[in-house]
């Protein structure tokens, strides 16, 4: 019979939520290493590697083989060491509310956002507005938008919401309670974005994506509010260029 614990503990703890953050660390080191030596050794655009379409490829690379890397860990230390099922991670259909909790989501994410905005423009702090995460060059060659598109709209709302909301969130609720999972959980998904400016609207985002989760009782409505809130950022990105 499968375990499912949405309110209670889960099987994973505490220190399989530090080593994952660990692990996950490592494997970002070591994709970034050699992949970030090779895109300025084979850059044409002098020190502008951004600019560069072959040293783009080899960092979006980097990105998608980050995104494996969290569900990699996210899955071994919990389907691995646990014996888990997908249901634990939230993997199942809404238990409470149904799909359109995702739309709610994805509204609270663009008001999450919004609002950052508008605080950040208030207060003359232009330089903390959020900035487009990847190059102009990643849009203006077609095999870079389509290997674009798969990691924004695929991997990144499917490996991360297992990671950041399935195993931290789902790992963290039973513990510490649902507000300070919530917010444990939003923070490190903010933080793997790497980018200052997007950091707190992010953290926010991520927030949102886990009290769906936690409303609802599955991931599903969070990886679709994550898919939508990529897909137009994407869209828009093709279209500005």
């Amino acid at each position: 019979m499968e375990r499912v614990a949405v309110h209670g503990r889960t099987p994973w703890g505490l220190g399989d939520i530090a080593l994952g953050l660990g692990l996950t660390v490592l494997g970002a080191v070591l994709l970034a290493i050699p992949l970030g030596v090779a895109a300025v050794v084979v850059s044409e655009a002098g020190e502008d590697i951004s600019q560069d379409p072959t040293a783009t490829g080899l960092l979006l690379g980097a990105s998608m083989g980050l995104e494996l890397v969290l569900l990699l860990v996210a899955l071994g230390l919990t389907v691995g060491k646990y014996d888990a099922g997908p249901a634990e991670l939230g993997w199942r259909w809404p238990q409470r509310g149904g799909l359109w909790v995702a739309l709610v989501a994805l509204v609270g994410a663009y008001l999450v956002l919004g609002v950052y905005v508008a605080v950040v423009r208030g207060l003359g702090l232009e330089g903390a507005l959020p900035q487009e995460q990847l190059p102009d060059v990643a849009f203006r060659e077609p095999p870079l938008t389509a290997l674009t598109g798969v990691t924004v709209m695929a991997f990144a709302p499917i490996a991360e919401e297992t990671f950041f909301r399935g195993f931290v969130f789902g790992g963290l609720r039973g513990r510490w309670g649902t507000p300070l999972a919530a917010l444990a959980s939003g923070v490190l998904f903010s933080v793997v974005h790497f980018q200052p400016q997007v950091m707190v609207p992010f953290a926010g985002i991520g927030i949102v994506f886990a009290l769906a989760y936690a409303y609802s009782g599955s991931i599903l409505p969070a990886v679709l509010a994550h898919l939508a809130f990529n897909a137009i950022s994407f869209s828009l990105a093709v279209a500005s260029v």
